[in-house]
Parts: C-alpha cells; structure tokens; sequence
C-alpha cells in the first residue's frame, strides 16, 4: 500500500521568484509598466526629467509595491483598504429589532374541508384564533395532526 501525502496548509501561495507569489509579480509588473509609461511619455515631452516629476512618476509603482508585499494581520494592504471603506460606510453599532409581523402562532387557520352530497368537498372557514383563546392542549392536537399529515 503506497501512502499518499496531503497537503496540510493549501493556502499558501506557492512561492515564484524569492519570497513572491505570481500575483504578486504580476501586480508590482503592472505598476512598474504604468510608472515606466509615465516615465516615457514625460521624458519624450520634455527632454529631461526634473526630480520634482519623478516622485510622480514613480507612484504607480511605489503603491504596486505596496499592495503586493505589505500585509498587516496576516491580511492583504488591498484588503484591508476595503475592508476599512466597508467600515466606514457601514453603522458601528447594531441595534436589534424584531420584525413586526412575525408571530409564533398564525393568525389564521387552515380551512377544513367537509364532505358534502355528491361527494363535493365544501369548504368551511373558521375563525381566526385570539391568542388568549389559544391552549396548550389544542396545540399540540394541531401539531400532530400537521405532522401526521406531513409523513404520509
């Protein structure tokens, strides 16, 4: 019998290049692609680059960096941006109401069904049931006949 291994920990990312994933090669690639555009287009309109414009340049890359390596409580930089933008649109407290309509006894009954001439059903309608009128007996003589009505 040969022994299969299992992975234990499958949320790991494998691990590309040094200490990065793929995604995040793929992240900090597309901000460097952004910045090295800027970077371009800047030094074709203009000759050269003043330092000023590079800080402006290279913030594309800068936040790339950033949201690809940068992780606090074992959660993304990216993630918690949005998880703090949830927050902050979202009510810090929570107040519990019922609901209004929901009642644990139904106002209303199911009509019965009585058997007629002719074999016709004829439908007779009861009262809907007060809550005071309502007994524990008459209850469960309701629930068992729901239930066995249930199971056949």
């Amino acid at each position: 019998m040969e022994y299969v291994k299992i992975p234990q920990d499958i949320r790991v990312k494998d691990k590309l290049i040094g200490p990065l994933s793929l995604i995040q090669i793929i992240v900090i690639g597309a901000g460097g692609g952004i910045s090295y555009v800027l970077f371009a287009s800047a030094k074709k309109a203009a000759g050269t680059v003043p330092i000023a414009m590079h800080a402006v340049i290279w913030l594309p890359l800068i936040f790339a960096v950033a949201f690809a390596v940068i992780r606090i409580n074992d959660i993304s930089l990216f993630r918690y941006c949005l998880l703090m933008l949830e927050m902050m649109s979202k009510p810090r407290r929570r107040v519990w109401q019922p609901r209004k309509g929901i009642d644990m006894v139904s106002r209303f009954s199911t009509p019965k069904k009585k058997k007629g001439k002719k074999g016709e059903d004829e439908i007779e309608e009861e009262k809907p049931m007060n809550k005071s009128e309502v007994k524990l007996d008459e209850l469960s003589v309701i629930l068992d006949e729901k239930v066995t009505a249930t199971t056949k």
